[in-house]
């Protein structure tokens, strides 16, 4: 985050403890553990089929884990997706799951239409406005048809539509994938704005490392199911004589695919 904040004595609001997943012969995640508080972002780095996504489908109720626990605020989470929505929890995804059939303000307010604005469509428009004023999304014209908006601006939408009933906890698999510079920037300072304000916490995915020392507070770097390294993306490369966090991830994921243990690089260059 652009702001240093010490959280260090705050209790956390999510808490996954030994989670382990199967696919058949295939340990998608190997006994994860890690801890998110209200107020955090925390990254997920790693090659593809590191374990990144699999862990957010996890904590979404999405996959039940073959043993471990999620809890959440301190509450054990129970399996499904229903449990997790029920609990605040907010998912991203990076292939979008839009209406393409309707407008802006019907996605973003799809489920959440309160009994005077499923009455007046003029005041559903207005409460998705002003969600997006709110959180500093430029989408103005919230008549437009979903399907004839940009990549970027339809991602804009699914941000809003996750971030719409203030989560306590919010998923993002790859929100910024594929999408111009200039949107992801809005996307980032939409999500950041809910979470500096302290209520909710962030689990990120991304394989942007530029991305990871603008907006997250740690750095947690997957391979192969487990969590090998992990640490504040801002002082973390030194510490591993890495130049930066683009040269430690490869540093990481090419010992980690070549030993199939947990690495402890040295320095980029030795892993590069």
């Amino acid at each position: 985050m652009t702001v240093a904040r010490d959280l260090s004595q705050t209790a956390p609001q999510l808490t996954v403890s030994g989670l382990v997943v199967e696919f058949g012969p295939v340990k998608a995640l190997d006994g994860i553990s890690l801890d998110l508080r209200a107020g955090e972002v925390v990254a997920l780095a790693g090659e593809n089929g590191a374990g990144k996504t699999t862990l957010v489908r996890c904590i979404a109720g999405d996959i039940t884990p073959d043993s471990g626990a999620i809890a959440l605020e301190g509450q054990v989470l129970p399996p499904g997706p229903v449990a997790a929505k029920r609990r605040k929890i907010s998912v991203v995804w990076q292939d979008l799951a839009l209406c393409d059939n309707l407008d802006v303000a019907s996605n973003v307010m799809l489920g959440r239409e309160g009994r005077r604005q499923m009455m007046s469509e003029t005041r559903m428009h207005t409460a998705a406005s002003q969600l997006f004023g709110r959180l500093g999304v430029p989408v103005q014209d919230t008549t437009r048809s979903v399907r004839s908006l940009s990549g970027g601006q339809r991602q804009l939408v699914a941000v809003a539509r996750a971030m719409a009933d203030n989560p306590r906890l919010l998923l993002l698999d790859e929100p910024t994938a594929s999408i111009d510079p200039s949107t992801a920037r809005d996307i980032r300072a939409g999500i950041s704005s809910l979470v500096d304000a302290g209520q909710c916490g962030a689990l990120w995915t991304s394989h942007n490392m530029y991305e990871v020392q603008a907006v997250c507070d740690r750095v947690l770097f997957l391979s192969r199911g487990k969590i090998l390294l992990e640490g504040d993306p801002k002082t973390l490369p030194g510490q591993h004589g890495a130049a930066s966090l683009d040269d430690l991830f490869v540093a990481v994921a090419h010992e980690a695919l070549h030993d199939g243990a947990h690495p402890a690089p040295a320095s980029a260059g030795a892993g590069a």
